[in-house]
């Protein structure tokens, strides 16, 4: 995700680039605005429709309001490891799966006796599981392409609707629609 789309919207040259899009038209009437805070709206609904409103945004470079990261390496691993612990750890963590040995925020809160029980993560990368070292506590997380325990007919179809997604790599697809499920849009 870029600062641009959070901030501005749609990106009007990406937009209408047939490299990346293949229905102009179609993405232009859905997500195109000649006003900026409402086509920033129109693509990120929740973001500034409730997060906006309940929180803080930074990160307008615009603004000259800019959120960088502290760690040297600037890939993902050492940066999802600084937002989950609050600090870059010096120490280099490659893009691969390696048990992390810091605490993050997640374990915090599930090893605090109100939040015990109700923390989980659900990731897209099949790495997280090593971010937030799952092996060694108790904080559950699904990630990647695994699939959930089939204890009910929700599990049941989240699993379908996974195993769906005909290209499965490294990284969960979001899956907007498909042909055998109907899909909302949240």
């Amino acid at each position: 995700m870029r600062w641009q789309e959070i901030f501005k919207g749609a990106d009007s040259t990406l937009l209408h680039s047939p490299l990346y899009v293949k229905d102009s038209a179609l993405m232009a009437q859905q997500y195109w605005r000649n006003n900026t805070e409402e086509r920033r709206q129109i693509l990120l609904p929740f973001f500034w429709n409730v997060l906006s409103k309940k929180g803080q945004i930074n990160g307008n470079r615009d603004l000259n309001n800019k959120v960088n990261v502290a760690n040297l390496y600037k890939i993902s691993y050492p940066g999802y490891n600084e937002i989950l612990t609050g600090y870059a750890d010096w120490f280099f963590i490659p893009n691969l799966a390696v048990l992390n040995h810091n605490k993050n925020i997640l374990q915090y809160l599930n090893d605090n006796k109100a939040y015990t029980g109700k923390v989980a993560a659900f990731c897209s990368w099949n790495v997280f599981p090593f971010i937030l070292d799952e092996k060694n506590n108790s904080l559950p997380v699904n990630a990647g392409y695994e699939l959930l325990p089939e204890d009910n007919n929700n599990d049941s179809l989240i699993n379908d609707v996974q195993n769906s997604v005909t290209d499965q790599n490294n990284t969960r697809h979001d899956l907007r629609c498909c042909t055998r499920y109907v899909c909302r849009r949240f």
